[in-house]
């Protein structure tokens, strides 16, 4: 998660029900307290969360209820959703301590 720039956030693929390997941002507005995980981020700020979605059955419900993010890439690899899938997983369960996240875009 991060703090959102002072620009207006655009949705331009609005969704509320992601597909398995939809990579989205999600926005969030300020005022909804401290959330696990997040304890240097100042929640009276607008701020952003990547999220990746690596099963169906998936839905955005966010501190202010149900909500809607912009879908931006999708995991089109069966192997590759697999891996990212773990990834992810290890990020939530161990932090992101070192960790950086490079999105490149195939040409």
């Amino acid at each position: 998660m991060v703090q959102a720039g002072s620009e207006d956030f655009r949705e331009e693929w609005r969704c509320m029900y992601p597909a398995p390997g939809d990579l989205m941002l999600v926005p969030i507005k300020g005022g909804f307290g401290p959330l696990p995980g997040t304890a240097n981020l100042d929640s009276s700020k607008d701020h952003l969360d990547i999220a990746f979605f690596s099963d169906r059955g998936s839905n955005l419900y966010g501190p202010e209820g149900p909500s809607s993010g912009n879908i931006f890439a999708t995991v089109c690899d069966m192997l590759e959703l697999e891996t990212m899938a773990k990834a992810c997983s290890d990020l939530w369960f161990t932090g992101a301590v070192d960790e950086k996240l490079y999105l490149e875009i195939p040409k």
